[in-house]
């Protein structure tokens, strides 16, 4: 369980430096994923409100974009 509580935080630390890039670049859709990304790594490690304000994001995002994979409307 350690190794998995370890992976999740280094996971989210690189999901964090890859949202700051996309955020540089304007890439609205690849942001959308790394906070849908992001939510499911906070629910895994049982951080729910933090899982549920990137999850939002993420829907909120997707939404204005036009994206279903980031609103969870399709299967990843």
């Amino acid at each position: 369980m350690i190794r998995n509580v370890s992976l999740h935080k280094l996971e989210i630390n690189y999901l964090l430096k890859a949202k700051k890039l996309n955020e540089q670049m304007n890439d609205k859709r690849a942001i959308a994923l790394n906070l849908s990304s992001l939510g499911r790594m906070y629910f895994g490690l049982k951080q729910y409100d933090s899982a549920r304000v990137f999850a939002q994001q993420a829907y909120d995002l997707g939404s204005k974009i036009n994206n279903p994979r980031s609103t969870g409307e399709c299967d990843q």
